[in-house]
């Protein structure tokens, strides 16, 4: 009872003499040191991250790790863009408020080097200190968020096919006038076993050079920038895992199959490798209408790889 009643005293003082007080000077005020608060609130929170990539197409992908952040890059066009973003230390950069920026930034101080090369960029950072997930997505690279088994978040890949309003606004003001896209087609897996195409529309910029995504690194800047961000809560004690991939392992996922699904959550980076490098490995059964199963035609995939990468972190 003496401690309680000590604790309601200062309570009491601090109402009767109502200032505005920061976090650190209520701690203090009722004998609590705040740097050991927040190093017992961290400690409730251990974070792992894992990594696996398979460069089994262009040699382009490529995936970086830290102690609380993934990042994956997906270049295309020429190497000399992804060679650049080769150089940059990941570590310095992930500790900066904006690292995408910053990113862009250097590659727009070499930008004449990168006239037909360029690179998609995604990336998962803890801010604990927000009690927050940060997702920043450049390009069709995507990340997706579990909290206590449940898919909270997956991001939407900027391609004309996928990209949500807000984006498509925006690529309108490189895009070009007259011609802004024409018809392309991308693999769709419908199930383990089949695959087929769909409609993958391919941007026409003003100055008349192509790319499947509307936004990306490089290529002199032709389709402008603007990252999404977007912020997950979590709260001490859940669950929490994020996976951030290339396209390489988007196209062969399957969003709505609870098998996908149930692995994303719980295998490790490289069984998740191993199971999508497998699928663009396997014989498949090609139909042109995907009400129609049954007429489905053995193929492969011909030595037409994509590049896998794949990052998993983790709070528990």
């Amino acid at each position: 009872m003496e401690f309680v009643s000590s604790v309601q005293d200062k309570a009491d003082q601090l109402v009767v003499d109502c200032v505005a007080l920061t976090i650190d000077d209520m701690l203090t005020v009722i004998g609590i040191d705040s740097a050991a608060a927040v190093e017992s609130l961290l400690k409730l929170n251990k974070i792992t991250t894992d990594s696996a990539i398979a460069l089994i197409g262009k040699q382009q992908d490529r995936i970086y790790k830290g102690d609380n952040w993934l990042m994956v890059q997906d270049g295309h066009g020429g190497n000399a863009c992804i060679h650049f973003l080769d150089t940059l230390d990941y570590n310095a950069i992930m500790q900066l408020e904006n690292p995408a920026e910053e990113i862009h930034r250097r590659v727009e101080e070499k930008s004449s080097r990168y006239d037909e090369s360029g690179s998609t960029l995604c990336f998962a950072r803890v801010l604990e200190e927000r009690g927050c997930i940060e997702i920043v997505n450049v390009g069709d690279s995507q990340a997706e968020v579990y909290i206590d088994g449940n898919l909270v978040f997956r991001s939407i890949p900027h391609t004309r096919a996928d990209a949500d309003l807000e984006e498509l606004e925006r690529a309108k003001l490189y895009e070009h006038p007259h011609v802004p896209c024409r018809p392309g087609q991308t693999l769709k897996v419908l199930t383990p076993s089949h695959i087929t195409y769909s409609s993958n529309p391919i941007c026409v910029f003003r100055n008349g050079k192509q790319l499947v995504p509307t936004m990306a690194l490089g290529h002199e800047n032709m389709t402008g920038f603007k990252p999404t961000k977007t912020y997950i809560p979590f709260l001490p004690g859940q669950k929490v895992r994020v996976c951030v991939y290339s396209d390489g392992v988007a196209d062969m996922k399957i969003d709505g199959c609870a098998e996908d699904q149930h692995d994303m959550q719980m295998l490790s980076a490289q069984q998740l490798l191993d199971k999508f490098v497998g699928r663009w490995k396997q014989n498949w059964l090609y139909v042109a209408d995907e009400s129609k199963l049954e007429e489905g035609q053995e193929t492969n995939m011909g030595g037409g790889y994509d590049d896998v990468c794949i990052g998993v972190l983790e709070i528990n």
